[in-house]
């Protein structure tokens, strides 16, 4: 019987020895066998390069079972190859096979193989010849296979996240799902675990306006992926001086990094106004051909309001530097790829309620507010935001009813291929739709002031009926009827104690407005479970300065 401790992994080693990169279009594991590490499979195996697709097995008696499709341009057309890898347990043979759609145009060189042991390693050798006239070889989809269930989502470390919890990559899947569906070259089969370090460094930007003094990361010169426990970030977050980026961009007066106001009242145009200065900066930047370079200083770009001597970092600060912050020792950091993911959040959170009151454009498919009064709308459809109605602040919101918005609550993690898996996520699909805008200008290096133009008139339209900037998030929808909302099992706490009179009060002057007075009751208790990270983060904190101070001291005794 086979050991626990044994290894049943496979490693396929692809040779390209083509001029073309491989992309990868699909993947899979059959009948539960196995997890991919993070970064596999690898989404690009570039050309004249060697990469190694890695599947791990699990713990437990199981080996590990799985395939990749990646495809290649071959001449004018693409073609496939396929990869199927057993590595089962003690007791049975180890399996491979590679098909290709025309032998002739796309030949696969396997080397000796071992039928038994254990890893179960296997080395091809891929070639193209775009002048062959062999016919072609359909390969089976996966639909076809007798090999079992494919468990595409199957990963083992998952979803990285520093500090305790969990935090599902909404950032970054909306992104994907654009990249997919741009000008911009993104393998098909691209999911959040396989993200490659070049493509991470567009996710480094995104991770940016969340983390502006890069805290989040571990200092490496190889990994530009490799999250900490967060502790210095949350530090930060929640005890940091007012004058630092942290604070500053979540609570002050760069709180539009978020598509926010720096506080209540601030006017609408006020807000976009400081978008717009600042993501005209990050994609002149991004572009590189538009006269911005990464050795400007913040100065020459930004109000001395903004920075100046006395803030960190200081006007005298170039672009770079601001973008990598504390975390300057990656070696192949990408400025401009950091500065389009930079825009690319700003715009995602534009459309996020917590962040932005937008006008609904299809009421009429909103079905009811749940229990605790959040948004449903009827299957197959999602909520269509127009014009921006309001921007928000963060201080003073309810903190629950804004995380609702931003994450999942409890659904399934959005698949990048599938669109229609962000419908529960109000506010996704507008947001692939207008980064997908923002990506295809940057792909032809469109001027900043045509794409402004665009990001005025389509992306931050203000709503003729605009109002000041306030701490709500869900109370009133500009755009959703009233009685409409009425016919739903939801009344808000306010409500039971008023009569019709007072509940016309609660209506929003504005035509076609709902408004509700008093947020949900809290089912969930927030206190609760911010007190609970905080001892957590606490005691992770106590613990590290114990290990500085006391490692030493233990060295010298040994």
């Amino acid at each position: 019987m086979a050991s626990i401790q044994d290894d049943y992994s496979c490693y396929i080693t692809i040779q390209n020895e083509s001029s073309s990169d491989f992309l990868l279009a699909d993947f899979g594991i059959d009948d539960n066998e196995g997890t991919w590490p993070m970064y596999q499979p690898f989404n690009t195996i570039e050309a004249h390069s060697t990469g190694t697709v890695h599947l791990k097995d699990r713990l437990g008696v199981d080996g590990s079972k799985g395939w990749v499709l990646y495809e290649v341009k071959v001449g004018d057309r693409m073609e496939q190859f396929q990869l199927r890898f057993r590595d089962p347990t003690g007791w049975s043979k180890n399996h491979f096979e590679a098909r290709s759609s025309n032998n002739g145009r796309l030949n696969i060189e396997v080397k000796n193989w071992e039928s038994r042991g254990h890893p179960f390693f296997v080395t091809i050798v891929v070639r193209t010849n775009p002048h062959a006239l062999t016919a072609p070889t359909p390969i089976p989809s996966q639909a076809d296979s007798s090999t079992g269930n494919d468990m595409h989502a199957t990963f083992e470390i998952g979803f990285d996240y520093p500090g305790p919890g969990e935090k599902h990559p909404i950032h970054e899947n909306i992104a994907i799902a654009a990249f997919l569906n741009s000008s911009v070259v993104f393998p098909k089969a691209t999911t959040y675990n396989n993200l490659n370090h070049k493509q991470w460094e567009y996710f480094r930007g995104m991770i940016w306006n969340d983390d502006p003094e890069c805290l989040l990361f571990e200092k490496s010169t190889d990994d530009n992926r490799l999250f900490g426990i967060g502790a210095d970030w949350y530090q930060k977050f929640k005890l940091g001086d007012a004058k630092c980026m942290t604070q500053r961009s979540h609570f002050g007066d760069l709180q539009f990094l978020h598509a926010m106001g720096a506080a209540d009242n601030e006017m609408p145009h006020t807000t976009r106004d400081r978008m717009l200065q600042w993501m005209g900066v990050m994609y002149k930047l991004a572009c590189g051909n538009q006269g911005v370079s990464e050795d400007q200083h913040l100065r020459e770009h930004f109000d001395e309001s903004m920075f100046n001597r006395t803030t960190d970092p200081s006007g005298g600060t170039t672009l770079r530097d601001l973008i990598l912050a504390d975390r300057p020792e990656y070696r192949d950091s990408n400025i401009q790829l950091r500065a389009l993911g930079i825009c690319m959040h700003m715009i995602q959170d534009s459309y996020a309620m917590g962040h932005v009151q937008r006008r609904l454009l299809n009421r009429w498919d909103f079905e009811r507010r749940d229990e605790d009064g959040y948004l449903i709308f009827r299957p197959g459809t999602w909520a269509q935001w127009g014009p921006i109605v309001s921007f928000h602040t963060y201080g003073t919101q309810d903190e629950d009813r804004h995380s609702f918005y931003d994450g999942l609550e409890g659904a399934s993690v959005p698949d990048p291929r599938n669109i229609s898996s962000f419908n529960r996520l109000l506010g996704a699909r507008d947001a692939i739709n207008a980064c997908i805008l923002l990506i295809n200008a940057f792909a032809r290096k469109q001027s900043w002031t045509q794409l402004r133009q665009d990001m005025e008139t389509r992306v931050f339209a203000i709503d003729p009926n605009a109002k000041p900037c306030n701490s709500a998030v869900d109370n009133y929808i500009p755009g959703l009827d009233y009685t409409s909302a009425e016919q739903t099992d939801y009344t808000p706490e306010a409500m039971y104690y008023t009569g019709l009179a007072e509940k016309r009060l609660l209506l929003d002057p504005e035509a076609g407005t709902q408004s509700y007075a008093v947020m949900r009751p809290h089912v969930k208790v927030a206190w609760l479970r911010r007190l609970t990270l905080t001892v957590i983060i606490l005691a992770l904190l106590l613990l590290a300065m114990w290990f500085k101070g006391c490692a030493p001291a233990q060295l010298i005794h040994v």
